[in-house]
């Protein structure tokens, strides 16, 4: 399917709302550009951020992430586990233009870009190109 929408639009094809290291596999074999992972509505499935490592281990196309992404600590961790592109959740860009349009929106971009700075300074990073898992604290949990 993937193969017949790229040669009828010529364009490349992005595949959305991918859940497993398995979806990914087989969307990037048929012929997949990019993999988004997105956030679920059913709570049972996995958040973007839990599954990227993996995923991103699994494929040679770019990963592409959105879903619990509000702060620029957020966007390291992100980048630190394996995305190529990360996206500010529309929930928060929704929060920026309800408070004063275009403006509001421009400072909260510019609030989420300076807090990736900072961010990027506390773990030694001088470029975004060093950003590593090792700046990444995983969650342990006893059992």
């Amino acid at each position: 399917m993937i193969t017949t929408i790229k040669q009828a639009t010529g364009r490349k094809v992005i595949v959305r709302g991918i859940q497993s290291a398995f979806d990914a596999i087989n969307a990037a074999k048929a012929g997949a550009d990019a993999i988004w992972l997105t956030a679920s509505t059913f709570e049972s499935d996995p958040s973007p951020i839990s599954i990227l490592r993996h995923i991103k281990s699994s494929v040679s196309v770019p990963v592409w992430l959105s879903g619990g992404i509000r702060r620029g600590t957020d966007v390291l961790k992100a980048i630190a586990l394996g995305a190529d592109f990360v996206f500010l959740d529309y929930e928060t860009s929704l929060w920026g233009l309800h408070l004063d349009g275009k403006e509001s929106l421009k400072r909260m971009v510019e609030m989420v870009n300076e807090e990736l700075k900072l961010a990027m300074v506390l773990t030694h990073c001088k470029d975004v190109s060093e950003i590593t898992e090792k700046q990444v604290v995983h969650w342990v949990s006893k059992l």
